[in-house]
């Protein structure tokens, strides 16, 4: 599955980035550019970190200034399991 297919599924599903944010497009974008805030971002993580297995300890340095680029790279760096479906991840939410 596509990251950016899975963090726009989780933008829609939890009504995240509504206030006049957009979908992502590109993984140079920085999350707070599409209008998510330090909260969503927290949801965001929570829901990555359930769906993949991300162990308790890994963190993300300056969210604020994290591209989806590195966000996917540090998801695919700390994984342990990987969602089958959509829905799958999506049930973590």
């Amino acid at each position: 599955m596509d990251f950016l297919e899975l963090f726009n599924a989780l933008l829609k599903h939890n009504a995240l980035g509504v206030r006049g944010g957009s979908a992502a497009t590109s993984y140079e974008q920085v999350p707070f550019d599409i209008g998510l805030d330090s909260l969503d971002m927290v949801l965001v993580m929570v829901t990555f970190a359930e769906a993949f297995g991300l162990p308790e300890g890994a963190t993300v340095d300056r969210i604020s200034t994290t591209t989806l680029g590195d966000l996917r790279d540090f998801v695919l760096k700390h994984k342990t399991k990987e969602p089958e479906s959509l829905e799958q991840f999506l049930e973590a939410a």
